[in-house]
């Protein structure tokens, strides 16, 4: 093959491209053409909406989010400012082993309901997904699951008990009971063995 015959060969492939180039340029053009401009106005106008609920519907989800984790913030803060103004119940929360062991005396005595109220709001909270999870954990999965097993599991037992007493109260405290379940199994997801 000589030098021309090579270039002459570029030279039609090069200008069949440019042919098919115009052709479908053409009828881009002629598309176009049948277009009337209110459609494109329209076209524009949809896509134009399209994006503004896209960022309206990533901007509520922020929003959410972050209302939830102020929310869980609050509960906590409610929780801590509870065990303050109840030093006994606070100081067998921090180390339950080490405090007398908790009965049905000490129970009403330093208010322990109040304390597992707590952990069954924010089971009613976390089931309907008011709350965020992952903080929730962080902030009270230590005492739950500490103050729960403490003693030989001293607090499920009363809770047994207390469902025990009669026909009506066969759910008390079945949140307590879930959401620690809950924190257990993400403890085992976070920490295995």
């Amino acid at each position: 093959m000589t030098v021309n015959s090579a270039s002459s060969s570029a030279s039609v492939l090069l200008s069949r491209i440019l042919e098919s180039a115009w052709n479908l340029g053409g009828w881009v053009l002629a598309a176009l053409r049948g277009l009337h401009w209110g459609t494109v106005a329209e076209i524009v106008t949809a896509v134009a909406t399209l994006g503004v609920a896209l960022v309206a519907f990533f901007q509520l989800r922020r929003f959410n989010n972050q209302v939830r984790a102020d929310f869980t913030y609050k509960v906590y803060c409610d929780l801590c400012e509870w065990l303050r103004t109840h030093p006994q119940a606070q100081r067998w929360v921090e180390d339950p082993d080490k405090i007398l062991p908790l009965d049905f005396e000490r129970y009403d005595e330093w208010e322990i309901y109040d304390f597992l109220t707590y952990f069954e709001t924010v089971w009613s909270l976390w089931r309907n997904d008011l709350v965020d999870k992952e903080m929730v954990y962080d902030l009270l999965s230590e005492d739950l699951i500490k103050t729960y097993e403490a003693n030989d599991r001293q607090i499920e037992i009363m809770i047994r008990e207390m469902q025990t007493e009669d026909e009506d109260s066969a759910d008390v405290f079945i949140g307590v009971e879930k959401l620690y379940n809950k924190m257990k199994q993400m403890t085992e997801r976070k920490n295995p063995r």
